[in-house]
């Protein structure tokens, strides 16, 4: 083989290992990427629950409203509770 050949076989050999090492690296911090992204949901879930929670009063004080102007037939249903809870 040429010299030429010879250092391009070498320098081929580098940039793979030099690769391999950067996959290592990025397979290395996912865990801690993918921590970091579970805490940060949490702490969002944690912030809307708190936003988006309605006490059975609120519901039902918002149901006899309804009721009381006319609308039947919401006793027993679940997705008129589910509509005044996203509507409040």
């Amino acid at each position: 083989m040429s010299d030429n050949v010879v250092h391009k076989v070498y320098e081929a050999k580098k940039a793979s290992k030099k690769h391999i090492l950067s996959q290592i690296s990025l397979t290395h911090n996912e865990p801690n990427v993918m921590d970091k992204q579970t805490q940060l949901l949490q702490a969002m879930q944690g912030d809307e629950i708190g936003e988006l929670s309605a006490t059975d009063e609120e519901l039902g004080s918002i149901k006899g409203i309804l009721i009381g102007h006319g609308t039947k037939d919401l006793e027993d249903d679940m997705a008129v509770g589910h509509a005044v809870f996203a509507v409040w």
